[in-house]
């Protein structure tokens, strides 16, 4: 990762750390606009996968993962076992350990209880997020500050909106809109991550292995898909550095 070097930040005074988390909980807003309809979907497919509305907030707040969620439930509702939906989960959220690498040089000075909090709500937005922040600003402790005020945004909307994606999600007006909303949600994130040749290749292997797979038991073609896609994406990268 390019940027500045962390640094003690021990000259960091109260109200900058404040200031610092509340332009990170700015900063998140923008962002909601993905996050509550997504949460929303997700809500409504944890109901229709034979969760209680309860349980659909409970796997929110100890899973914190859209497109882990949308797997597991999607493979629960099509009648797979409990450890198929866990594994495509695992699949699915394998990004956040190349995420965690690559962030974790800008929280290393940080307490070793805030860096694992800060692991707890790391998503897609947070990192892509808090990595350009820190590129401009290179302040450890503010950076978490930061981080910390954009997280909790985006951790609340998304908590609250599963609930009510439980709650009202199927007794909305043209219901159907949900089954929209994972996809775009996806695609949202999906182009502006295509910046290099090994993304561009996972993206399209796992798009044509998805389309060839759909018919597969069990929605196996999802977790066939994320493999050959995080497959093609480390072959090409390997290939570039060769």
């Amino acid at each position: 990762m390019t940027g500045p070097q962390p640094s003690p930040d021990a000259a960091a005074s109260p109200s900058s750390v404040t200031r610092a988390a509340l332009t990170g909980l700015a900063a998140a807003v923008p962002l909601l606009m993905g996050v509550i309809p997504f949460g929303l979907a997700v809500g409504a497919l944890a109901v229709e996968a034979g969760l209680t509305p309860l349980e659909g907030v409970a796997m929110s707040v100890l899973v914190f993962a859209g497109a882990g969620q949308t797997a597991a439930l999607g493979l629960l509702a099509a009648g797979a076992p409990a450890w198929v939906a866990v594994a495509g989960s695992i699949v699915v959220n394998l990004r956040f350990v190349m995420y965690s690498a690559a962030i974790a040089p800008i929280f290393r000075p940080l307490p070793a209880g805030l860096k694992l909090l800060y692991a707890y709500v790391l998503t897609d937005q947070a990192f892509v997020m808090a990595v350009d922040h820190y590129r401009r600003q290179g302040r450890p402790l503010l950076q978490g500050a930061y981080y910390a005020g954009l997280s909790a945004a985006i951790w609340v909307a998304w908590v609250a909106a599963t609930a009510a994606g439980g709650l009202f999600g199927a007794r909305l007006p043209g219901g159907g809109w949900l089954d929209f909303v994972t996809p775009l949600i996806f695609l949202s994130l999906l182009v502006p991550a295509l910046r290099d040749r090994p993304a561009a290749a996972a993206a399209v292997t796992s798009a044509v292995v998805a389309l060839l797979g759909h018919r597969l038991p069990l929605n196996l073609g999802m977790l066939a898909a994320a493999l050959a896609g995080i497959a093609a994406g480390l072959a090409v990268g390997r290939r570039g550095d060769a």
